[in-house]
């Protein structure tokens, strides 16, 4: 009788993980869906902080309003050679109202001309 109990709860915890899994996917999928089916985005802005060591690199940038913005760039080719104050044409896709990089998509940076050079 108890083993039956123990095999009974068993698989009660295992598909109640598997349900877990199954919703924070889905919920991912829909986010990801709505983010994408947002308007394209371009704005001229400066690069005023970056952090994180890979995957997990950010960049925050001043939108011309004066507010800041944080996304994740996965892609090292473009987070590395970011620098700070640099200023450029940044591509990106937003959830109206979103607070956080959750629910940002960064598409591109296109960073000025240096005339110094």
């Amino acid at each position: 009788m108890v083993d039956t109990i123990l095999t009974i709860l068993k698989i009660l915890i295992m598909l109640s993980c598997i349900l877990g899994c199954v919703i924070a996917l889905f919920v991912v999928i829909i986010r990801w869906i709505r983010i994408m089916l947002q308007p394209i985005q371009r704005m001229h802005v400066k690069v005023v902080e970056k952090r994180g060591d890979r995957p997990q690199t950010f960049v925050t940038f001043e939108m011309p309003d004066g507010t800041a913005k944080e996304l994740q760039i996965a892609d090292p080719r473009i987070y590395q050679p970011l620098k700070e104050n640099d200023t450029g044409m940044l591509t990106y896709k937003e959830l109206k109202n979103s607070k956080d990089h959750h629910h940002r998509r960064f598409i591109g940076f296109i960073k000025d001309p240096n005339l110094d050079d």
